[in-house]
């Protein structure tokens, strides 16, 4: 299946070809990353029991125009229609045909640490 978007550059293909468990990617604001690791989601849709979370300091880094979650939008809508996933904006949430889910949340607080307490997160 070809796609309308893909790694832009080496190095960015070189982590989503990665097979290892942790991998770490580094660079500049605006280099990519969050648009990378939004792309590289989407290796694992056909696995039902795959749930990805994506963090934020802020919501509005993730709501706003240009977020990660109208990144994913542009992205995932370019999908072939029974890839194409239904987004549920009111919790920031992409929900694949398949059952597995990718979602954007926010660090914005101290207490936004206990959000995630007790959630089994890889």
């Amino acid at each position: 299946m070809e796609l309308p978007f893909g790694p832009a550059s080496r190095k960015q293909e070189m982590m989503l070809n990665s097979k290892a468990k942790i991998t770490i990617v580094g660079g500049a604001a605006g280099s990519g990353k969050s648009y990378l690791m939004t792309m590289h989601a989407l290796q694992y849709i056909n696995d039902p029991n795959y749930d990805a979370i994506f963090f934020r300091r802020t919501t509005k880094q993730i709501s706003g125009q240009g977020g990660l979650f109208d990144t994913a939008r542009d992205m995932y809508g370019k999908l072939p229609d029974k890839l194409k996933p239904r987004f549920r904006e009111k919790d920031y949430k992409a929900l694949f045909p398949t059952g597995s889910t990718v979602k954007w949340s926010h660090m914005e607080h101290e207490s936004n640490r206990f959000d995630h307490q007790g959630l089994q997160l890889i």
